[in-house]
């Protein structure tokens, strides 16, 4: 066999690497390829703005509506023009907030379903929860009032640039934003319940009081959108700088895998016949 043929029996590694073929890669069984979520991060980001503006629009309507209902409540001059203006306003701006109230958790859930994904590709070992509690774990009651921050705080830490040399489990403090972000965030839902229980809506008292309400929810909601747009922007810069840090990183050399020749299931084009240890002669043959 000439040497620029290839021997079937060779290891893997003993052949040419410069077509590509027999290349030592390193593979990290069980755990998935960093997969950046950059653009999921934007697209939240820009909804997130959006949601912001609209929380904003909607509590000066909000309070617009609560100095009408005041007028009609004081039997004070008001028009029909007015009432007809002020609902065609807070049609329209409940219309979006309706929208971004389903659109926006769906993104962000997907974002975040990405980026703690990623944790093991960035480094991390022993990540406590498994992905799928990313979006499951705001669905279930009780878990559903901590979980998402426990996970989010933990995928924080695994994303930070300056940790990726720790083994273990993700390491470091947690941004405060976290926090902040979650505690916004509950006090806005409850709101919200409120706001849907504020039951008989027919007299003006009724309407001015879950008027306030709304407006309050909507007040809250601004600084939830804004902590949720640094915390979404934090973890995305965090994971792409770790990501490359990793990249710069020298890949270990390949460990030669030495073979027995005198191993018996190894066979080769170029040994000799094994020879049996046992005396053939000494056992009759029948032929």
């Amino acid at each position: 066999m000439s040497s620029a043929e290839t021997n079937p029996f060779q290891s893997p590694q003993s052949v040419d690497t410069a077509s590509g073929y027999g290349a030592a890669q390193p593979v990290r069984r069980g755990v998935r390829p960093y997969q950046s979520g950059h653009t999921r991060a934007m697209v939240v980001i820009v909804m997130l703005g959006i949601f912001l503006v609209v929380m904003v629009l909607f509590a000066g309507s909000t309070f617009m509506q609560i100095q009408l209902l005041e007028r009609i409540q004081q039997h004070a001059q008001f028009s029909q023009a007015e009432i007809a203006s002020n609902d065609l306003r807070q049609n329209a701006i409940c219309a979006i907030d309706v929208f971004l109230f389903y659109a926006t958790p769906i993104a962000f859930m997907a974002w975040f379903h990405r980026v703690y994904r990623n944790l093991r590709a960035l480094g991390n070992k022993n990540v406590q929860y498994s992905t799928g509690w990313t979006i499951g774990a705001w669905f279930v009651p009780i878990l559903g009032l901590f979980r998402p921050c426990q996970m989010m705080a933990e995928t924080w830490k695994g994303s930070d640039p300056r940790n990726y040399a720790r083994k273990g489990p993700p390491y470091g403090r947690t941004s405060p934003i976290v926090g902040f972000w979650w505690a916004s965030f509950l006090v806005m839902i409850l709101f919200g319940r409120l706001v849907g229980a504020g039951g008989d809506q027919n007299s003006p008292d009724s309407m001015i009081a879950v008027c306030w309400l709304a407006m309050t929810e909507a007040i809250i909601g601004i600084p939830a959108a804004l902590l949720a747009i640094l915390l979404v922007r934090g973890i995305d810069i965090n994971q792409e700088q770790r990501f490359e840090l990793i990249q710069q990183q020298p890949e270990p050399a390949p460990q030669p895998v030495t073979v027995d020749d005198n191993f018996p299931y190894m066979p080769s084009m170029n040994r000799e016949p094994l020879q049996s240890p046992v005396d053939e002669s000494e056992y009759p043959r029948f032929d």
